[in-house]
């Protein structure tokens, strides 16, 4: 019985035959009809064993088949009892998670989070144009639980095969049973928002990359890091073999640019969505020796944003930068479909349209803060990078909410003022005492001494309520941005009057998503995201052409070329998307449009702070 369902079967199978033989021996040496022989005999009585059809004639015969009869009941029942447990067991097997996987070429996610469901959906939509696409979930997590969340919260059937899993990512054979030497991309999940997670993925990587039976050719994953002291750690296990995402630099980065460029996050939004346009990266061999400029007009359908030239990755080049032999484009586009060559021997470019006016000389500023979380040091250190001199950061703080870094010594080297004062500013009374004309850029952080992502968004929602409130009351409309936590408060948020709001952890999944399809992702994020590097703005559109005429994308193509910047796209907010905005990322370049005072122009290029 311990050697399980078989070796019962197997058994069962010789006590029958067994006694089928005994039977025979004896009827046919005792019975007086001997007109068959043992064989015969043999035959007979297993006939009888299994139809139980009892015969008639000498009492030895009768005898031994009753016997028969009521034996092959009993082992047969036998045999029905454990061929129903064995399946039973299977089945119980089955449902705990621990078969092997037998795929190749799979997309595998490592543990579970509350943002597994955007990944998973962003994978679904990267790969719906292949065939039979799948992805493998491991995770310490019972397996029937996380195909019916997978169901709730995906809804219908999804258009991609989903495996699920039970194990432990740290285990070996854990791993194997998820075929991840087979594997196209691997993303390791935090289970939480903090660094006690980091310490979980340098675990998983040891185990990955020091696997004996490791394959040879190198993994390709994508993990996040919280705290900035691990991540050496995780780069020297992983080596060449791991990207990391750093969670809490690359979110402080996005607070602050977008707090200076309402809209700005949906634009961000839209190239990381997977539904909308993304970053693809191509050959075109018929483009060699042309130049930046050049190229820039020759996909109607695409922007065209740099070049990648062996492992360099260059936004926004030079516009006489050479197309040469091996490189690659990059572009934003809808689909790899969209990315096709359409040359034109006449761009119908209105040049004589085109304003070359210099940027306005930047102004000092002042930027409201309002409550505190492990990020506002590095959201502050960051807004010092783009505000001039002598600007000021105002800081209000309940006294709970006080944390790491919140001191004024803190800040004591920074080029601009940072003012650091407790108010309850959960208290409307406060909140009506600050004269809101007077803030440049208004910043509302999540909390970080309150216990759930309800209880913090909840706060949040509460005071953008209020802030939008008193604004009305005082006759101003001052630029807030606002840090959220639950994807499922969007709407919310924006009833509430906030011109953006920053999903942090949403962001982290979805570039986490991209770079695990094309890893090359990673240098341009870290492109876009630095001060040094190469960004995206929206400038008045009053900057390059003049307003109240049509134009084909072309010329603002030509415009943004001679201010040294690359057009990418455009903002109406008179007019709404699908997405409830005014915003177009790699707009049709031949279609024209009527731009109006308050229209934008989306542009790549690299931050110039005038004082003069």
């Amino acid at each position: 019985m311990a050697k399980g369902t078989l070796a019962l079967v197997y058994c069962l199978f010789f006590v029958t035959t067994f006694l089928v033989l005994i039977s025979a021996v004896f009827v046919w040496f005792y019975s007086y009809e001997k007109q068959r022989t043992f064989l015969q005999q043999i035959w007979v009585f297993s006939e009888l064993v299994l139809d139980r059809k009892i015969p008639f004639g000498q009492w030895e015969l009768g005898l031994v088949s009753v016997l028969l009869v009521i034996t092959s009941i009993f082992v047969l029942s036998i045999l029905i009892g454990i061929l129903t447990a064995g399946i039973e067991g299977k089945l119980e097997e089955l449902k705990k998670g621990r078969s092997i996987v037998i795929e190749t070429g799979h997309s595998l996610l490592l543990g579970w989070s509350p943002h597994i469901f955007l990944i998973i959906s962003e994978l679904i939509i990267a790969n719906e144009n292949q065939k039979d696409s799948c992805i493998v979930i491991l995770a310490d997590v019972d397996k029937t639980e996380m195909e019916q969340l997978i169901r709730d919260r995906l809804g219908g059937k999804p258009r991609a095969r989903i495996i699920c899993r039970r194990g432990n990512q740290t285990v070996m054979t854990d791993l194997d049973m998820v075929s991840i030497n087979f594997a196209k991309s691997i993303i390791v999940l935090p289970p939480s928002m903090s660094g006690d997670a980091d310490i979980l993925l340098i675990k998983t990587l040891l185990t990955i990359v020091k696997n004996p039976c490791r394959r040879s050719t190198p993994y390709h994953i994508t993990s996040v890091v919280y705290d900035e002291r691990n991540i050496q750690v995780a780069k020297m296990v992983g080596k060449n073999e791991v990207i990391l995402v750093n969670a809490e630099s690359m979110i402080s980065k996005i607070i602050a640019q977008t707090s200076r460029q309402p809209g700005l996050i949906d634009v961000y939004q839209e190239i990381l969505d997977f539904n909308g346009v993304e970053i693809y990266f191509k050959c075109v061999p018929e483009l060699i020796g042309e130049t930046y400029g050049e190229i820039s007009y020759a996909f109607d359908t695409s922007a065209i944003i740099g070049f990648k030239k062996r492992n360099e990755i260059i936004l926004n080049p030079p516009l006489d930068t050479v197309y040469e032999n091996d490189d690659e484009l990059i572009a934003i586009t809808e689909d790899s479909d969209t990315f096709n060559l359409m040359l034109k021997s006449d761009y119908d470019i209105f040049n004589e349209k085109i304003n070359d006016a210099m940027p306005k000389v930047q102004k000092k500023e002042h930027v409201l803060i309002l409550s505190w979380n492990q990020r506002a040091t590095a959201i502050i250190n960051e807004l010092n990078n783009y505000m001039v001199n002598d600007s000021q950061i105002t800081v209000l703080v309940d006294q709970n909410n006080a944390g790491s870094g919140f001191s004024e010594n803190s800040f004591a080297s920074l080029d601009i003022t940072v003012n650091l004062e407790i108010r309850d500013i959960s208290d409307r009374y406060i909140l009506e005492q600050l004269d809101l004309s007077n803030y440049d850029h208004i910043i509302l952080l999540a909390r970080s001494d309150l216990p759930t992502e309800r209880d913090v968004d909840s706060f949040t929602l509460v005071t953008l309520l209020q802030l939008n409130d008193i604004a009305n009351l005082q006759g101003v409309n001052p630029p807030i941005v606002s840090e959220i936590l639950d994807n499922r408060n969007k709407e919310l948020a924006e009833s509430a009057g906030v011109d953006d709001f920053v999903i942090s952890d949403r962001l982290v999944s979805l570039v986490l998503t991209q770079i695990s399809e094309n890893k090359h992702l990673e240098v341009v994020f870290g492109e876009l995201l630095s001060i040094d590097g190469i960004e995206i703005y929206l400038k008045p559109a009053s900057d390059y052409i003049e307003l109240e005429q049509e134009y084909n994308f072309y010329t603002i193509l030509a415009a943004a070329g001679r201010k040294n910047e690359t057009a990418i796209g455009y903002n109406r907010p008179q007019t709404k998307n699908k997405h409830g905005n005014g915003m177009v990322v790699s707009p049709e370049k031949g279609k024209k449009v009527k731009f109006i005072a308050g229209d934008q122009i989306i542009v790549l290029g690299q931050l110039k702070i005038d004082t003069t």
